[in-house]
């Protein structure tokens, strides 16, 4: 069996979470509408269906589920990788601010198994 070591070159813990966002492309002025696959506190792991130009900058809006209330904050494109013909695997670094992914886990965990 060939066992690959790989290194996680991220700083930061990350959160598998699938929430809804809307991503506002400042240089395009357009909006995405995506879920996320992860989140740290200094990126954003988006699942999204168009290609976006790397480095420009993007303002993320996350909705949170229990309550609706949105969490805004800036940063830039940074990769993106095609998943399939319609969808693409893109991180956003965010500038300025950092998340604070546990409450946000935590918070959607709570809304799942309450609503089950």
């Amino acid at each position: 069996m060939d066992y690959t070591h790989t290194t996680d070159r991220r700083a930061r813990t990350r959160f598998p979470l699938a929430l809804s966002v809307r991503c506002f492309d400042q240089q395009s002025r357009t909006e995405i509408l995506s879920r996320t696959y992860d989140i740290s506190a200094q990126g954003i792991g988006l699942l999204i269906n168009e290609e976006v130009p790397l480095g420009a900058p993007v303002t993320v809006t996350i909705t949170m589920p229990d309550t609706g209330e949105e969490i805004h904050v800036n940063g830039k494109f940074i990769w993106q990788k095609p998943v399939d013909a319609y969808c693409y695997r893109t991180g956003v670094e965010l500038t300025g601010s950092c998340l604070k992914p546990v409450p946000i886990a935590l918070r959607t965990l709570q809304t799942r198994v309450v609503g089950h």
